[in-house]
């Protein structure tokens, strides 16, 4: 009698089971991308230039920056903007920047001769020069200090209010603009009236929201003034992949704010 296709279905299964599984130190995947591009551009000819790129030495890297005059945010309690109580979300000149640089350098590491005892290895120690990647990087966030270096540092950059009605009707909008006066109307950082008019509605007609102010009450939850804070690691990466029988990587981090300055690796 042949086996149906139940029993060939518990036959594939039990092979699957059978299987070995894979060591997770095996599976271990490295981000190493820089060494490629350093042997890439080394000794590269480029046609701006009257020398080459020497073999060794040469710096690659980049800077990502985004930068902004105001961040603002309403999440009202509700499904629709009838809510009677909503949250802001407010952020002046905010900016954020993240540098990588990466350069190949000679690091010296002491070799003991293999002729002589471990008494001697450490005095008689000679001295290899090993290709290492040197890898820096920066992740930079900033209120308000890079765009406007003057500014006093107490000043409010960032809120979060509670706002709440205090009256059961809505005053008459009916464009996209008069929701945005309406919802920021009490907070004075995000400047609505810096706000683009998506509906082509003209200057007058935000005056529908002008005593919705006084209808609201506002509840400070949160403030910050200008701020900087770096994040910034440094990362030696040899010139091959590192084994089992390697140390691990270190990755040297440091967290620096205004008054305060973590490190740790």
């Amino acid at each position: 009698m042949e086996p149906g296709p139940r029993n060939t279905r518990t036959g594939n299964l039990s092979k699957i089971h059978q299987q070995p599984r894979e060591d997770p130190l095996k599976a271990i995947s490295h981000h190493r991308h820089w060494q490629r591009a350093m042997r890439k551009i080394s000794g590269m000819k480029i046609y701006t230039l009257p020398f080459k790129l020497p073999d060794m030495g040469s710096v690659l890297g980049g800077v990502l920056e985004l930068r902004g005059n105001h961040i603002s945010v309403a999440c009202f309690h509700g499904i629709n903007f009838k809510s009677k109580s909503w949250a802001l979300f407010s952020l002046k000149d905010p900016s954020i920047s993240f540098v990588s640089d990466a350069q190949e350098i000679l690091e010296e590491v002491p070799v003991a001769d293999d002729a002589l005892g471990d008494g001697a290895a450490s005095e008689d120690a000679s001295v290899e020069k090993v290709k290492k990647t040197n890898v820096i990087q920066t992740l930079s966030f900033f209120l308000g200090q890079s765009s406007q270096p003057t500014q006093r540092k107490d000043n409010t950059m960032a809120t979060v209010k509670k706002i709440s009605r205090s009256v059961n009707y809505l005053p008459p909008i009916k464009s996209l603009t008069e929701w945005f006066n309406y919802a920021f109307k009490s907070s004075e950082l995000d400047e609505v009236h810096r706000f683009p008019s998506l509906s082509g509605a003209q200057q007058g007609d935000r005056g529908v929201d002008r005593d919705s102010r006084a209808q609201q009450r506002t509840e400070d939850i949160f403030a910050l003034p200008c701020l900087k804070m770096d994040l910034k690691t440094i990362h030696m990466q040899g010139d091959k992949l590192p084994t089992e029988e390697d140390p691990k990587p270190v990755v040297d981090c440091t967290f620096f704010t205004g008054k305060l300055i973590l490190n740790y690796n």
